[in-house]
């Protein structure tokens, strides 16, 4: 039986899902059972930055009780990234104005999941990887893995999908309204 690892990029999927589906209340081990299909589970890895408490304490208690919750499912390993403030400019769309703004990226998060992804490859913990997100940038690193004779399983929504990492993978799972029906809490 296949061993399958499941790469979750948290930040992409809660923001996709928000667009695409107005929620984001999924179930952790639903989904990530629903993806393996029968396979044998050997782990799922979360992947996401805390959020800064003084700056959005609602968001915070409400992020620390998603946590708590994937602490709870079995097999399941959060990693967590920062988040860093930073000045970005932008441009108004209406008057062509330019103006920098402060934001907060995330940042180390697609390192951990490239990093996880590769070790867990090279040490042959899984056959399959399933990764959920829609980061063009992870396209290269799945190629890397399917070089090691591991197989890629990309899941993901319509929004934010980026065409070169649905081409790098050898499977596409499109995650729209159907498939999540039984995953949400």
């Amino acid at each position: 039986m296949d061993k399958v690892m499941v790469f979750v990029d948290g930040s992409n999927a809660y923001r996709c899902l928000r667009s695409e589906m107005g929620r984001t209340d999924f179930h952790l081990g639903k989904l990530a059972d629903k993806l393996v299909q029968g396979r044998h589970l050997i782990r799922t890895y979360y992947y996401t930055a805390p959020v800064n408490a003084e700056e959005d304490p609602q968001g915070a208690t409400g992020q620390q009780r998603f946590f708590a919750a994937v602490k709870n499912i079995p097999y399941v390993t959060l990693r967590l990234g920062k988040l860093v403030r930073r000045n970005v400019e932008a441009k108004c769309p209406g008057c062509g104005r330019v103006f920098t703004k402060q934001t907060s990226l995330q940042k180390g998060v697609d390192a951990l999941i490239v990093m996880d992804m590769l070790e867990q490859a090279w040490k042959g913990n899984y056959d399959i990887a399933v990764l959920i997100s829609g980061d063009g940038d992870l396209a290269q690193p799945v190629q890397s893995v399917k070089s090691s004779g591991k197989q890629v399983e990309n899941a993901f929504t319509n929004t934010g999908w980026a065409r070169e990492l649905r081409d790098a993978s050898d499977k596409r799972i499109l995650l729209d309204k159907a498939f999540m029906g039984d995953c949400w809490l």
